[in-house]
């Protein structure tokens, strides 16, 4: 998630220092910086979550279902961090300042607390527990955990897909439109 920060923080920098006026400016459709700053984000997903996967390799984690669940862990990732790219770009674009980016990083903190990622919903009670089993992060961590877990099935897979995909809908329709 917080990878997903890095392209907005840096593209509220250029905002700050006037060269995405000069982006803006350039011939072509401005399509292309938002998609650009997205992929930039999704890559860099990728170093934190090898450095945790060998950390977690040389502790003795288990693969269930070998290639395939580190393939999962690795989409999820890059779709989360597209994610709070979208978020973050959708702020700055409509406030254009570096600070603007700390409530996104309230919101990603939220997002990750407020779902499984530290504690699995069988073990939740109260307010926790529903807010977590409705929170579409919850499924993102079911479809990137399960290849660690009880190997991969269809029935953790197509939650987790459409979780995935709708948070990049939403998200990418509040980014372009407030690039405008």
């Amino acid at each position: 998630l917080f990878a997903g920060l890095g392209g907005a923080s840096a593209t509220a920098d250029d905002i700050e220092s006037g060269f995405f006026d000069r982006l803006f400016l350039a011939p072509g459709g401005h399509l292309p910086l938002l998609v650009g700053t997205v992929a930039y984000s999704s890559l860099r997903s990728t170093i934190p979550t090898t450095v945790v996967f060998l950390v977690g390799a040389l502790s003795g984690v288990e693969l269930v279902d070998g290639l395939l669940g580190v393939f999962f862990l690795y989409v999820a990732a890059a779709f989360m961090a597209a994610v709070l790219c979208l978020i973050g770009l959708a702020v700055v674009y409509r406030r254009g300042t570096m600070r603007s980016v700390m409530p996104v990083q309230i919101l990603a903190f939220c997002m990750m607390f407020m779902s499984n990622g530290q504690v699995p919903l069988n073990f939740m009670d109260g307010w926790l527990f529903h807010v977590a089993r409705f929170n579409p992060a919850t499924n993102v961590m079911r479809f990137a955990r399960q290849g660690f877990v009880d190997g991969v099935s269809w029935s953790m897979t197509w939650p987790g897909l459409i979780a995935m995909f709708a948070m990049i809908l939403t998200t990418g329709i509040a980014a372009a439109s407030s690039m405008a």
